[in-house]
């Protein structure tokens, strides 16, 4: 969305058929709806994930005026909602019963488009999916943490595909010497030794775990003192949580 935002930003020029199309496979490729409506609530653009959700196809609803197509929603706290957006310049969250498939609720929101397009965006996703997905969220979470306690010898932690570290238990401290709150939400850059960061050892690693499954090696990690420690190390790209990647680490003298 920033970069649609950005594209909608740029002055117009002769090539707006390119832009155009650039747009619409940004839209196209989320897995939100999305719709725009100008100044005087015509529809601007639809992307294919809308069209399930409006019944239409944005063929048919382009260049009309959101209420003419769909009636019901005026009066609704939906119709409030998307006018604080479109005559206040607010970022608006609601939700709002669907008006095409009877008993579907839906999340969405509001915001207004920069100039000189003006008008408002809408994002938005069926509520049902939503709650769904974080629950499974917070399930891989807990299913994480107690694998983290769970390996006796070894040290564990945990990172995202941004190199960012999520979680890091009382071993992983006792091993590599850096407390928990130095180490959460920072790049796992810090636990390489400058030549490995050099060779672009990390993200390697996490390239070959996504392909495999796994990485397994023995590896030199940057002790929190400055020393460059040896480990057995393995790295996991578990299949349940996607974009994560578990590290388990020991020392070789621990093991027989």
């Amino acid at each position: 969305m920033e970069d649609y935002a950005k594209l909608c930003g740029q002055p117009q020029h002769q090539d707006d058929s390119a832009q155009r199309r650039k747009l619409l496979l940004i839209l196209d490729s989320i897995s939100e709806g999305y719709i725009s409506l100008d100044p005087e609530w015509r529809y601007v653009t639809i992307n294919r994930v809308a069209e399930l959700f409006l019944g239409q196809s944005r063929e048919e609803l382009i260049g009309r005026v959101w209420s003419d197509a769909f009636p019901s929603i005026k009066g609704t706290h939906a119709e409030t909602q998307l006018r604080r957006a479109m005559h206040h310049g607010e970022e608006v969250s609601f939700e709002w019963a669907s008006v095409v498939h009877k008993g579907r609720r839906i999340h969405a929101r509001a915001f207004p488009l920069p100039v000189p397009t003006g008008g408002i965006g809408v994002l938005f996703s069926n509520l049902g999916e939503m709650e769904r997905l974080e629950t499974q969220g917070r399930l891989q979470r807990a299913g994480l943490r107690h694998l983290l306690g769970e390996l006796p010898g070894w040290a564990t932690f945990a990172y995202d595909g941004d190199g960012i570290v999520l979680q890091w238990p009382e071993s992983a401290a006792s091993v590599l010497g850096w407390a928990e709150h130095e180490i959460m939400g920072q790049s796992i850059e810090r636990l390489f030794t400058p030549a490995d960061l050099a060779a672009g050892r990390p993200w390697s690693e996490m390239s070959a775990a996504r392909r495999d499954g796994r990485c397994e090696a023995d590896a030199s990690f940057q002790h929190r003192s400055g020393a460059a420690v040896t480990l057995r190390s393995i790295l996991i790209a578990p299949p349940d949580c996607p974009g994560q990647f578990l590290r388990i680490v020991r020392r070789r003298s621990d093991i027989a």
